[in-house]
């Protein structure tokens, strides 16, 4: 199970990280850019794995983020991932620039900014991947204040 939960979570992280480039120089942070954002997924592959996964992404408006990870996969618990770093916007995207614990690759990954939601930028490839595994692509939605956002 734990191969299988980390090759799954991987795949989670790595749609993120299709984008894979430089950062670009950071815009100055808009002022509704900043603030709590969750993605959930959850479905049966191969007629037989259950899956669930919930990320939570926070961006503080001082341009450094926390991303956190949870997976269940045939009602088994996996241990929260958490990846910290920090983010840089440019343009229309927010740039996030991570390294997670105990690794010393870092990674950046685009996000298109929507007024509700951050969008992850997945090549075709990746795409179809996540399809073939009944996942949706990357969508982080903004937490309301209503929803104990930050």
């Amino acid at each position: 199970m734990s191969r299988l939960s980390i090759s799954l979570g991987l795949v989670v992280l790595s749609a993120l990280g299709a984008a894979c480039r430089q950062t670009p120089k950071s815009d100055p942070i808009p002022a509704g850019v900043p603030g709590s954002y969750v993605y959930a997924a959850e479905g049966v592959t191969l007629k037989k794995l259950q899956w669930q996964f919930a990320a939570t992404l926070d961006l503080e408006p001082d341009g450094t983020f926390v991303i956190a990870l949870d997976k269940t996969l045939n009602g088994k618990k996996d241990t929260t991932e958490r990846t910290s770093g920090t983010y840089t916007v440019s343009g229309d995207k927010v740039w996030i620039r991570g390294r997670e614990e105990g690794k010393r690759r870092e990674e950046h990954h685009g996000l298109l900014i929507r007024p509700d939601s951050l969008i992850g930028e997945i090549g075709w490839t990746t795409h179809l991947l996540l399809r073939g595994l009944g996942t949706p692509d990357p969508v982080f939605v903004k937490r309301s204040a209503a929803y104990g956002a930050r």
